[in-house]
């Protein structure tokens, strides 16, 4: 996929690209969900410091789940069942 095509595609046309193999795709889902998500692991935490963790961490780790999404309003609840287990 051309560089630059992956922020008018929809969630789900982005988890097919990187289930391809396209990682570019995947940066794309991080680079669209990082800010919500980091809103709101510091709700849940109240430590920005190590939200910034936990959300880096979460990225890495549904790397492995995004596959198993088939879009926008699964990849929300992937991405937050992701960071519900790294609260301890």
């Amino acid at each position: 996929m051309p560089q630059g095509t992956q922020s008018s595609l929809t969630d789900e046309d982005l988890i097919l690209a990187f289930q391809n193999g396209d990682v570019a795709s995947f940066e794309e889902i991080v680079r669209r969900y990082r800010d919500p998500l980091f809103n709101f692991v510091v709700r849940l935490l109240g430590d920005a410091f190590y939200s910034e963790d936990v959300v880096q961490e979460t990225s890495c780790a549904c790397s492995g789940t995004a596959p198993l999404s088939s879009g926008r309003e699964i990849l929300d609840v992937d991405l937050y069942d992701c960071v519900e287990p790294r609260q301890d």
